[in-house]
């Protein structure tokens, strides 16, 4: 087979020197139109490094847009840490605040593994610090510095025995405990590491992916969506209803928390769609039904690594829908809002979408110490009630923002009564009609 060939868009340009710097004789290059230099302190080591250059561009090798440097250079002075921060950088503006951090925190703590075998134990804040160094938040930890792997040693091997001690969980010290990871959280981990791998592929700086892809047939990627609601463990209306008046405290905001809490028991919304949600897309009178639209949700990753855009507001998971809002809610709504005619329905006071971390704590406090209740157990709790009432599952899928198959697959146990329902209504149809 023919080998690829590329167009070489690079242009060197003389070696020059600059008097009076430690290191004056400097090789200035263009690869696609982006400047790139080298200095040296003697001027035959910049002839013999313009005479690689040289030979590199006459084969046709292809450059890289990073460095500069043709790959033939490149390979054996990159390390890990170095084309994993180069691969955010890369990605850092389209990936969502969400997405960013999952895959982040797995690539952190794949870095602080791939190491030479003469590192010491890793430091306890690694993770921590290489998670602040992936977001510009702080200077690359020397631990990675010093002990970051060559590129060219991340072999199948290498990356086989990382990814098994990724699948372990980790105590605060940072020692190795003997408990694993969630299934999802493993398939979270190998994504994000693959992709990077992915990556250093296509600068082909490996001929292949080493990090191990998933068994045929053992994906959990859609173990979300099979996972049945156990629908003992969830709230009663009673308990809902008393818990969500307890959200009120001495705090200014917690006004706001109770309105997105209760957005997500009575009208089944997601917590980032109800923190989203805005006055101009509700229809709203009081005492009566209402409705509102949602077509989006805020988007929440830790503000401790991506302060830039820790709150952020995007598309919803789904396709646009309308869903009803109980009257009690309508009159909880226009309470709040009192006035006003625009701006988000419980945003803070900066007119943002109030913080997902605050929400949490605020309903740990109010839930009590006795239950494990999540916020968005308050949704699951919604569409169990929505079925058990005898509201159409179609309806039901509809107004949640699922399908009617997902739907049937995570409410499985509220269907359980639609048998005796049916043969009840069954046995009334055959007993009018022989009368």
């Amino acid at each position: 087979m023919a080998r690829q060939k590329y167009k070489v868009e690079v242009r060197v340009l003389d070696i020059k020197e600059h008097a009076g710097r430690p290191s004056p004789f400097t090789v200035r290059w263009y690869v696609k139109g982006q400047s790139h230099w080298k200095s040296f302190k003697l001027k035959v080591q910049a002839k013999n490094f313009y005479a690689k250059l040289i030979v590199a561009i006459n084969a046709n090798e292809r450059f890289s847009d990073i460095s500069g440097l043709p790959m033939s250079m490149e390979t054996s002075g990159l390390t890990v840490a170095s084309l994993c921060k180069d691969f955010v950088k890369k990605n850092k503006a389209k990936w969502e605040p969400r997405t960013r951090q999952s895959n982040c925190g797995p690539l952190s703590e794949m870095l602080g593994l791939l190491v030479s075998k003469t590192a010491p134990a890793r430091p306890p804040s690694l993770n921590c610090d290489t998670l602040k160094w992936l977001a510009d938040q702080a200077p690359m930890p020397m631990y990675l510095a010093k002990y970051s792997l060559p590129i060219t040693d991340c072999t199948t091997l290498k990356c086989a025995d990382v990814f098994e001690q990724l699948c372990y969980k980790y105590e605060k010290d940072g020692t190795r405990s003997d408990k694993y990871k969630r299934p999802a959280t493993v398939t979270r981990y190998r994504r994000a590491c693959r992709q990077f791998f992915g990556f250093v592929v296509d600068l082909e700086l490996l001929a292949k992916n080493p990090f191990p892809s998933a068994k045929r047939g053992n994906s959990t990627s859609n173990q979300r969506d099979t996972t049945e609601i156990q629908l003992n463990v969830l709230p009663t209306h009673e308990q809902a209803v008393e818990a969500i008046s307890r959200v009120v405290s001495h705090q200014p905001m917690s006004h706001g928390y109770k309105l997105v809490i209760a957005l997500v028991y009575y009208a089944g919304l997601r917590p980032g769609e109800a923190r989203a949600l805005t006055i101009e897309k509700c229809t709203l009178k009081k005492g009566e039904w209402g409705s509102a639209q949602i077509d989006v949700a805020a988007k929440t990753a830790s503000s401790m690594y991506f302060a830039d855009d820790s709150e952020k507001i995007g598309a919803s998971k789904t396709k646009a829908r309308v869903v009803s809002l109980h009257p009690e809610l309508v009159d909880m709504i226009l309470e709040h809002i009192k006035d006003k005619t625009t701006g988000l329905v419980a945003g803070n006071k900066n007119g943002k979408p109030c913080n997902q971390s605050a929400l949490d704590k605020a309903w740990r406090r109010a839930r009590g110490k006795d239950n494990k209740w999540r916020v968005y157990d308050l949704r699951h709790a919604h569409a169990s009630k929505c079925l058990r009432a005898g509201i159409p599952p179609v309806e039901v899928a509809r107004s949640l923002g699922h399908s009617v198959e997902i739907l049937h697959r995570v409410y499985n146990r509220a269907f359980a009564h639609d048998q005796e329902r049916a043969q009840a209504l069954l046995q009334k149809a055959f007993e009018s009609k022989a009368s």
